[in-house]
């Protein structure tokens, strides 16, 4: 399933072209067009200049020669005047030059023997405007073209070959003009037209040979990007092969490639929905911005019908457990900022959540691009059949350790239930009680015993809530949750109990004493005293529990069992009395492992033997009744007790403070709390319980060495006089 969704989100995943910014469009007909009309338009520009100034260069050249050779037979006309100097002739032979509309100044000039023979101005002159033309530098033939006339000299020579005179003539050039500005004008417009021509022949020859076959091309991608697929019918075509024609088969086999892999990812789909839509679990694929997508399983609609294609995250756990939600979006945007390892993100989101009746594990799935997050895929399965059938084994598994514990000690049991019941009644009071920690702590400690494991953690869930807000009440769905396991319990052990009669129970010893007195025939008073005591409980009895519960918080706290001693001197003390006080010994036994024994190897390193000793006694000496708990643990670290107790504000000048500060609510040396220990409310609620009897705690502890707790009640009024002869092996009864 995860490589599907793996393929999928691989055909999805945009190219780097499609995230880069859009840049401006500019079709290639635009690009195309603009070249051909500048490039022809500089070629007809080129065609238009070369073509005027050759017709130029021609014209003039033809008008330069037949000037000059007009020029010449003026000069071979006039050279009999020159010779013989008539001056008449001279003037009649530019005369009749003149006549030609185009010679517009005509001067002959001779050339004397010397500067004084040279004449200061021409011979003869004509002059059609009336200027003047300049002496000629030199005798020699040349000519001269100006922008609006031509300059013809040309010499006259005898007979003698000589230089007689020079002619200079000018020639205008207005018809050349004339001609040749008619000429520009008829060159420009064939030039033009020529470049037009050219230009839309070119343009037309593009269009049908690149254009149109481009646009076809663009035409079948488009269809085939909208997943219309690709006409074959518009792809170019043509009878002679070329690069477009390679390039419009190449892209009709891409087509038909990509009609195939659609068609092959649509039935892949169609096999993905039909699993997804038959599969117990719901699969829900998500963004990296937590953004739910459209793909997910048909029962994921069924259990939540009101999640939509595009919610967060958040709303979708929201949905299944509302308490969970702001959880769920703190720990995406942990995924968004993507400074963790996803490993760890995805480890702090939510694993196990419910609805109503229903309850739902979570997994979560990462697919990759290469090393960048794509999707997470979520994947909810109900575990509902799942939790009712551990809950059932857990409750049968309380059922058998409550049936034990009252096959084994009944009495025990009963009076164990009875003090539960005053506990519960307290905390499930409307009225404020200011000792819930201690009561609840102490509930969850026994319970814990006698094998009622869900009402212990019950009691711990509620203690978390408590030490998480700081005040010491309960609230109303709390209350309510303990009442319900409570409600629960009190069911199963009602129906052990059912019918049950109160009993008295008789040691060894006690049934020596009565036999012996019988025997003895002593007096009815003292065998009435004798047997109202066996009403009152031995402590060998609850010393031999809290050895069984030593074991159990060894068992959970990783330890060796220790070897547990018991001395109880045939001691007995009314149940209805110490019925609290045995409620909160169990915490100075958790106290004894917990914070007194060592782990195995610190024993060995320390050359004790791995598994500890405890000793469990209670004894009367003179006026007092003692209760003691010795171990041979690690000892107490005063300077640590010192440190804590300044941390809490306690006092801790001296060896008596750090004692108390020991007892006080709330103190722990323990940095982190679990399900046995660390709360600072178990040694409180033992010195609360010894003060209510009147009593007084004595401690001893050496560090390395072990420690003793000594807890002393006065015997006063309630002790009954021992009867050394009557009974020479029972032991001494409290009151």
């Amino acid at each position: 399933m995860h490589d599907v969704l793996q393929a999928q989100a691989s055909t999805r995943t945009p190219t780097s072209h499609a995230r880069s910014e859009p840049r401006k469009f500019l079709p290639l007909w635009t690009k195309l067009c603009v070249p051909i009309v500048v490039l022809t338009g500089l070629v007809g520009w080129g065609t238009y200049h070369g073509l005027l100034k050759i017709s130029k260069t021609n014209l003039l050249e033809s008008k330069a020669a037949a000037a000059e050779m007009v020029t010449k037979l003026f000069s071979a006309s006039v050279t009999p005047a020159v010779v013989f100097g008539d001056e008449t002739e001279m003037q009649r032979s530019v005369a009749d030059l003149s006549r030609n509309p185009e010679v517009t100044d005509v001067e002959l000039w001779l050339i004397g023997n010397g500067p004084e023979s040279t004449p200061s101005k021409p011979s003869a002159e004509f002059h059609r405007s009336g200027g003047k033309l300049e002496r000629p530098a030199d005798a020699g033939s040349r000519k001269k073209v100006f922008d609006s006339y031509l300059e013809i000299v040309e010499p006259i020579v005898d007979n003698e070959k000589k230089v007689a005179a020079v002619a200079v003539a000018r020639y205008s050039l207005a018809r050349e003009q004339a001609v040749l500005a008619l000429l520009a004008k008829r060159t420009l417009v064939a030039s033009a037209g020529v470049g037009m021509g050219l230009t839309l022949a070119l343009i037309l020859a593009l269009a049908r040979i690149v254009v149109i076959p481009l646009s076809r091309l663009k035409t079948a991608a488009q269809s085939l990007q909208e997943g219309k697929g690709s006409d074959e019918r518009i792809l170019p075509r043509g009878k002679f092969e070329d690069e477009l024609g390679q390039l419009g088969t190449v892209f009709a086999a891409m087509a038909e490639a990509v009609a195939d892999r659609e068609a092959r990812i649509a039935n892949r789909n169609k096999e993905l929905r039909l699993i997804l839509d038959n599969v117990s679990q719901g699969f829900v694929t998500l963004t990296p911005d937590g953004t739910i997508q459209s793909e997910r399983s048909a029962i994921v609609d069924r259990w939540l019908p009101d999640l939509h294609e595009g919610a967060h995250f958040s709303f979708l756990i929201g949905l299944l457990d509302p308490k969970q939600q702001q959880m769920a979006d703190l720990g995406w945007a942990q995924i968004e900022a993507d400074f963790l390892p996803i490993e760890l993100c995805l480890d702090q989101l939510p694993k196990r959540a419910t609805r109503g009746a229903q309850h739902f594990s979570l997994e979560y799935q990462t697919v990759l691009d290469g090393t960048v997050l794509n999707r997470v895929v979520l994947v909810m399965t109900d575990i509902t059949a799942e939790v009712e059938r551990q809950r059932a084994e857990e409750d049968q598994k309380e059922f058998a350790a409550l049936v034990d514990h009252l096959v084994r000690d009944r009495g025990g049991f009963l009076e164990f239930w009875s003090e539960l019941d005053k506990l519960m009644t307290r905390l499930l009071g409307s009225e404020r009680n200011a000792d819930v920690r201690r009561d609840l702590h102490t509930v969850k400690g026994n319970s814990r015993f006698f094998g009622m494991w869900r009402l212990s953690m019950c009691c711990h869930r509620i203690e978390d809530g408590l030490q998480e807000r700081g005040k010491d009440e309960l609230l109303d769905e709390e209350r309510a949750v303990l009442g319900a396991e409570w409600t629960a319990l009190t069911q199963r052990v009602a129906a052990l109990t059912k019918g049950a009669s109160a009993f008295l129970e008789l040691s060894e010893n006690d049934y020596s004493a009565l036999s012996h007195g019988l025997r003895e025939r002593v007096s009815h008073e003292v065998l009435a005293e004798l047997i109202s005591e066996f009403r009152y409980e031995p402590t060998l009895r609850r010393l031999e529990r809290a050895k069984q519960n030593i074991e159990t918080i060894c068992r959970r706290s990783g330890k060796p069992i220790a070897t547990v001693t018991i001395e109880d001197n045939h001691l007995r003390l009314p149940p209805e009395r110490w019925g609290s006080f045995w409620a909160a010994y169990v915490h100075l036994l958790t106290n004894a492992v917990e914070h007194g024994l060592e782990p195995a190897e610190v024993r060995a390193a320390a050359g004790k033997p791995t598994s500890g000793t405890i000793k469990l006694s209670t004894s009367i000496s003179g006026s007092q009744c003692l209760i003691e708990v010795e171990d041979d643990g690690r000892g107490i670290d005063w300077q640590a007790v010192a440190v804590k107790a300044v941390e809490k504000g306690l006092p801790h000048a001296t060896r008596s403070d750090l004692e108390q500060a020991l007892l006080a609510e709330g103190f722990t040396t323990k940095q982190e709390a679990n399900e046995v220990s660390g709360r600072g409310v178990g040694m409180s609620a033992v010195k609360h319980a010894v003060q209510a009897l009147g009593g007084t705690i004595k401690l001893s502890s050496e560090l390395g060495k072990g420690t003793s707790w000594s807890l002393s009640f006065p015997l006063s009024a309630t002790r009954v006089p021992p009867r050394e002869s009557l009974l020479p092996r029972s032991g001494r009864v409290v009151g």
